[in-house]
């Protein structure tokens, strides 16, 4: 043990030789380790981001629906009985809420607006506006989502349990299509679909709040009423009963399972993974990129300081050969180059700390300004500014690999030195 200690003391004072080396050596590893971690945390916000904007807005973690409901949204494939549905779900402890909505595919006209009739396939033109109807239960829907912290003017539904005549009548859009439709708060809207018998059902309504979300398309393309102005459907009527878990990476697990148990042949369960598999494989992707960006980095840098460290035995290949002489080993002198790697290494860490707490207080508060093409990213389905999020365990992770390069590079440069 002491022999150790002697030789880490040893490789202590060796590393304060060429100050410049020094220098090098210490930058190279706080450049490494910020560029990772940066990358990796900025990638994981810009996904996360996207996707818990998804989850909270439309996806939900589970969605149960008519198993041809979902090829055309027709508004005849609709469901009932909840409390029955739910008898029947397998592990409900993962469930901490639910709700039900009436959604079809339909017009959303100004009162006055002209109308061009219907063509002979009974099917709405192409040039207005379509968007998807959705019929919600306020009180449930804000339980799993969150389009109503995103209200921007107005108000959002008011529930049930709110006694004023406005509770029937109300709408809220999206931000976008207020903009393209001059819609303005208190407007009166035509609401049109088709009936489940195929007739034209006309509704009016009047706009108490608009949204905005990160997502362009989204707003633009959805709006939502009341479930109880829908009186063609029964009150225990739905076209999609969605789930919120208590982990939402179990919902691809929790689906499949609960599908294979279901005895009703007419529901599809799905979960966000499912229903939209561009997100599910960007966080795929995302749990790889940060494997990927560590092993590149680091390869980088381990051959920039291989490079200093064969110099450094080049360097001292007279001093070593003469410690030979005196009794010591290779393996110690071999030992003794890991040791100076790992002190380079140690003496980076203080910068790491300081950079790494500036990155992180910046990057959770302020975030990420992307501004300057805000519009390419509202269209991706993405915020302008992407709050970092770093991982403790990505961190430990770093900087155990660390640990172990800067041993290796300086262990094996003298194994191979004659």
């Amino acid at each position: 043990m002491l022999k150790y200690f002697a030789l880490w003391r040893l490789a202590y004072k060796n590393t304060y030789r060429n100050n410049a080396r020094q220098k090098i050596l210490i930058s190279v590893w706080v450049f490494g380790t910020i560029a990772i971690l940066f990358a990796s945390s900025f990638v994981k916000g810009l996904v996360n981001q996207r996707i818990a904007e998804r989850i909270d807005t439309s996806l939900g973690h589970i969605k149960i629906t008519h198993k041809s409901y979902n090829t055309d949204k027709s508004t005849k494939f609709y469901l009932n009985s909840t409390n029955k549905i739910l008898e029947n779900i397998f592990e409900k402890n993962d469930i901490n809420y639910h709700t039900t909505r009436l959604n079809v595919r339909g017009l959303c006209l100004k009162k006055n607006q002209k109308n061009q009739p219907k063509n002979k396939e009974n099917k709405i033109n192409e040039h207005q506006n379509i968007v998807d109807i959705y019929g919600i239960l306020p009180e449930s829907e804000t339980k799993i989502f969150a389009l109503h912290s995103k209200i921007i003017l107005g108000k959002y539904l008011e529930g049930e349990n709110n006694n004023k005549n406005t509770t029937t009548n109300q709408i809220i859009i999206g931000n976008v299509l207020a903009k393209k439709e001059n819609i303005k708060l208190n407007d009166t809207l035509v609401i049109q679909y088709f009936s489940k018998e195929k007739n034209i059902i006309k509704r009016l309504y009047i706009v108490c709040g608009i949204f905005t979300t990160s997502n362009e398309n989204f707003d633009k393309t959805h709006i939502f009423t009341h479930k109880n102005t829908w009186r063609e459907f029964a009150k225990d009527d739905f076209h999609q009963l969605i789930f919120r878990l208590k982990n939402h990476e179990k919902s691809y697990i929790w689906a499949k399972k609960q599908t294979k148990i279901s005895t009703n042949p007419t529901l599809q369960i799905k979960s966000w993974q499912q229903i939209s598999p561009d997100l599910a494989y960007l966080y795929e992707m995302m749990r790889v990129f940060f494997d990927f960006f560590l092993a590149l980095i680091l390869s980088i840098s381990a051959l920039g300081i291989l490079q200093i460290f064969v110099v450094m035995a080049q360097e001292r290949k007279e001093e070593c050969s003469k410690m030979r002489d005196l009794g010591i080993s290779k393996f110690d002198l071999c030992l003794l180059f890991g040791f100076e790697g790992l002190i380079f290494l140690l003496k980076s860490l203080p910068y790491n700390i300081l950079l790494l707490g500036l990155m992180w207080f910046w990057g959770i508060y302020w975030g990420v300004d992307l501004s300057w093409f805000g519009e390419a990213m509202h269209k991706w389905g993405n915020a302008s500014n992407v709050y970092l999020e770093i991982s403790f365990l990505e961190i430990i992770k770093l900087f155990s690999v660390q640990i172990l390069t800067a041993f290796l590079v300086g262990f094996f440069v003298m194994i191979f030195q004659k």
